[in-house]
C-alpha cells in the first residue's frame, strides 16, 4: 500500500504538468501536420502536371496554397473551421469551400483585367470561352434549368467570394468599378454582375485572402509567386520557412497565450480531481459507517480544492507556454526536438530535490532519506513516462495522463518491493549498497541495559508514596503463614539478529 500511495502521490503532483505538455505537443504536431499536408498536395499536383505550363498551372497551385495556408492558420489558432479545395471543373463550381459555409472562386490570370473579367463572367460567356458553338437559344434549350437572365445577366459565381492574386487586387477593383459605371450608363442589365464581383471580392484589410471573419486567414499569393511555386513543386524543392509557413512563423505568442489559458483550466480540473479523489473516498467511507459527513471535512475538501486548482492552473499554463515555445522553434531550432515529458519530469524531480536539500540543512531530513526520495522519484518517473507513451498513441493527452497515472502507481509498488529485496540483502550480507544503506554495529541502549551495562539516564523526579499502616487484625492474619519461595537461578539466552532499525539503516535487534 505504501508503494501505491507513493506512486499516486507522484502522479497527482505531476499530472497537471504532463497533461499540459501533452496538449502542447499535440497542438504543435497539428500545425506541423497541416504544413506537411500543404507541401504534399503541392508536389502531388505539380508531379501530375509536369508538362503543363507554369503560368497555367499557377491557378491550380493557388487553390492548394490558399486551402493549405488557411488550414495551417486554423490549426495555429485552434479554430474548428477547415478549408477544402474541391478540385472539380463543373460549371459555376466553387474552387475552395469552408466548413463554415463560405465558398470561394479563384482566378489567377496574367493580368488584373483578365482575372476581373473571369470573376464577373456569365454562364453563357463561359460556355463561349470554352469553345461553345451554340446560339443563346440553343444553349438555353440545352440548359433548361437556366433562365435567360441567369444565362447572360447573372454572374456565374453568384454568392461566391472572388479571390485574385495579391498583386492584382487593386487593379481588379479599378476595372470592376469602371465596368459598373459603363454598364450602368448603357442600361443593358450587365452592371449587376460586375457589381456583384466587386462586392464579393476577397479583400481583408487590403489583402487577397480567404478569411472566415474569426481571425483565420490564408496567406496572400501573387501571380509571380504562384508561377515560382509551381516550378518548385515540380522540382520537389519547396522550403516552408522561405514561404512563411514554418511553425515558428505561423504560431504567434498570442496563440500560445490563448492555448495556455485553456490548458491551465484543464490542468486545474485534473489537479483537483487527482488531489481530492482519495479524500472523497474517505468521506464516502465515513458516510457509510456513521451515516453522516463531518462539516469540517467538507471545509477541508473545499480548501484543498482551491489550492489544487490554483497550483494546477499555474503549472498547466506555464508548462504549456514553455513547451509550445520550444517545440514551435521560437527559442531556436535546437529546442524543437526536446521531449516535453522528460523535461517535465526532470524539472519536478529537481524541484523536489532542492526542497529536500533545504530540509536536510534544517535537520528535518537525513541525507540518506533525501537520496532515497530522489531514487524513488527517478524510478517512478521512468515508469510514468513509459506508461504515458504507451497509452498516448491513439488516445492523445488523456491517454498519456491515464498511462502516466498507471505507470506511477506500478512504479511505486515495484520500487517498494525492490527496496525490500535490497534491504534484505543488506541485512544478510552487510552490503551498504554504495553507501545508501547504513550498517550500524553499535548495540541499542535497551540491549546494553539488559546485559547489565550502565546506560546514561537523565535525572528524574522521585515523588513520595503514601503507605498506610496495617491494623492489628491484618498483622495477625499476615503472621499466621509465612511461605518460603524457592527461586532457582537461571540464565536467559536471547540471540541478537540484524534488522532494519530506521530508514535505510540496518542494526542489531531482538
Amino acid at each position: 500500500m505504501d508503494g501505491f500511495k507513493e506512486g499516486y502521490s507522484f502522479a497527482s503532483r505531476t499530472g497537471s504538468f504532463q497533461y499540459s505538455a501533452a496538449l502542447s505537443e499535440e497542438y504543435v504536431a497539428s500545425v506541423e501536420q497541416e504544413i506537411s499536408t500543404l507541401m504534399k498536395n503541392l508536389v502531388e499536383l505539380a508531379q501530375m502536371n509536369l508538362k503543363k505550363d507554369n503560368k497555367i498551372l499557377s491557378g491550380d497551385i493557388a487553390e492548394i496554397w490558399h486551402e493549405g495556408t488557411f488550414n495551417i492558420n486554423a490549426a495555429a489558432r485552434q479554430a474548428k473551421d477547415h478549408a477544402t479545395a474541391n478540385r472539380v471543373n463543373t460549371l459555376g463550381s466553387a474552387d475552395v469551400t469552408l466548413d463554415s459555409g463560405a465558398q470561394y472562386s479563384l482566378k489567377y490570370y496574367a493580368t488584373s483585367e483578365g482575372s476581373a473579367k473571369a470573376q464577373a463572367v456569365t454562364a453563357f460567356e463561359e460556355y463561349k470561352r470554352n469553345g461553345g458553338k451554340k446560339t443563346l437559344e440553343e444553349y438555353l434549350k440545352l440548359h433548361s434549368e437556366l433562365s435567360e437572365q441567369q444565362a447572360i445577366g447573372d454572374p456565374l459565381y453568384l454568392d461566391q467570394y472572388r479571390l485574385v492574386p495579391e498583386d492584382q487586387l487593386e487593379g481588379v477593383k479599378t476595372f470592376l468599378r469602371r465596368k459598373v459605371l459603363e454598364e450602368s450608363y448603357r442600361g443593358d442589365g450587365q452592371a449587376k454582375r460586375y457589381q456583384d464581383a466587386l462586392d464579393m471580392l476577397a479583400d481583408s484589410d487590403g489583402h487577397a485572402v480567404i478569411d472566415n471573419g474569426d481571425g483565420v486567414r490564408s496567406i496572400p499569393l501573387t501571380k509571380k509567386q504562384s508561377i515560382e511555386l509551381a516550378q518548385l513543386a515540380k522540382e520537389n524543392n519547396i522550403k516552408p520557412e522561405e514561404w512563411g509557413v514554418s511553425p515558428n512563423q505561423v504560431i504567434k505568442y498570442e496563440d500560445i497565450l490563448r492555448g495556455s489559458f485553456k490548458a491551465g483550466l484543464s490542468a486545474a480540473t485534473i489537479d483537483v480531481i487527482l488531489k481530492l479523489a482519495p479524500e472523497i473516498c474517505k468521506a464516502l467511507e465515513h458516510l457509510i459507517k456513521d451515516s453522516r459527513i463531518d462539516p469540517e471535512e467538507l471545509k477541508k475538501l473545499g480548501l484543498q480544492a482551491l489550492k489544487s486548482a490554483e497550483r494546477g492552473f499555474l503549472i498547466g499554463s506555464l508548462s504549456y507556454s514553455i513547451v509550445t515555445t520550444c517545440k514551435a522553434g521560437l527559442l531556436g531550432e535546437a529546442l524543437t526536438a526536446v521531449n516535453p515529458h522528460i523535461v517535465g519530469m526532470i524539472s519536478i524531480i529537481a524541484y523536489d530535490t532542492i526542497g529536500n536539500g533545504i530540509r536536510v540543512a534544517r535537520g528535518e531530513m537525513s541525507g540518506r532519506e533525501m537520496i532515497n526520495v530522489f531514487i524513488s522519484e527517478s524510478f517512478i518517473s521512468v515508469c510514468a513516462l513509459a506508461g504515458g507513451s504507451l497509452l498516448s498513441t491513439g488516445l492523445g493527452p488523456i491517454g498519456y495522463l491515464l498511462g502516466s497515472l498507471v505507470g506511477s502507481i506500478i512504479g511505486g509498488i515495484t520500487f517498494q518491493a525492490g527496496k525490500k529485496c535490497f534491504v534484505s540483502l543488506c541485512v544478510e550480507s552487510g552490503f551498504t549498497l554504495f553507501g545508501l544503506v547504513r550498517q550500524d554495529y553499535t548495540l541499542p541502549e535497551s540491549i546494553i541495559s539488559e546485559l547489565g551495562g550502565d546506560v546514561f539516564e537523565p535525572d528524574t523526579f522521585q515523588h513520595s508514596v503514601f503507605t498506610p499502616t496495617p491494623t492489628q487484625t491484618q498483622k495477625t492474619m499476615t503472621d499466621r503463614f509465612v511461605v518460603d519461595r524457592f527461586s532457582p537461578q537461571t540464565i536467559e539466552i536471547r540471540p541478537l539478529r540484524r534488522g532494519v532499525v530506521s530508514v535505510s539503516a540496518v542494526g542489531y535487534t531482538f
